[in-house]
């Protein structure tokens, strides 16, 4: 499902468009620094139409907010009726390191508190991602939960 657009100091979250899911899964083209050339085909648009009519995961492409620049993509699935679970990928290396993550995710809590009525947010990580768990930890997000190698966290909105 897409919803309206979120703006922050940096990014702007935005609904996907097809050109973004050369990006998807192929990440690591941009790691490379090499150029990904879109050619739209059909398992693009079949991919945009089963985002869209997903109703329970809300999708988001992040750009940077002055040149529009792809950084990655950001998803909302809801649990339950009150609780979701934030899923985040910044592909573009070039902003990791930005607090770029920080100010997603608050861009997200706030469009569920206010506009989905959410409660709880969790988030699952690897429990190596200490990048994502000082995020979380800066964000107010605290440990719930860890098992084998991931560890969710959880925070109420």
């Amino acid at each position: 499902m897409f919803v309206e657009n979120l703006l922050g100091d940096i990014t702007k979250l935005r609904k996907p468009i097809i050109q973004d899911s050369v990006y998807w899964g192929v990440g690591s083209e941009l790691v490379t620094g090499r150029e990904v050339t879109f050619i739209p085909n059909t398992e693009h648009s079949t991919k945009l139409k089963e985002l869209q009519n997903d109703q329970q995961t809300i999708y988001w492409s992040i750009e940077n907010k002055e040149n529009s620049q792809y950084i990655g993509n950001t998803s909302v699935y809801a649990n339950t009726p009150k609780q979701s679970e934030i899923h985040i990928l910044l592909s573009n290396p070039n902003y990791k390191g930005k607090e770029i993550s920080i100010e997603v995710i608050s861009l997200v809590l706030n469009y569920l508190k206010y506009k989905a009525k959410i409660s709880e947010v969790i988030i699952n990580i690897e429990q190596k991602n200490q990048i994502m768990i000082k995020v979380l930890e800066t964000i107010g997000f605290n440990l719930k939960s860890s098992s084998d190698n991931i560890l969710t966290y959880h925070t109420i909105v």
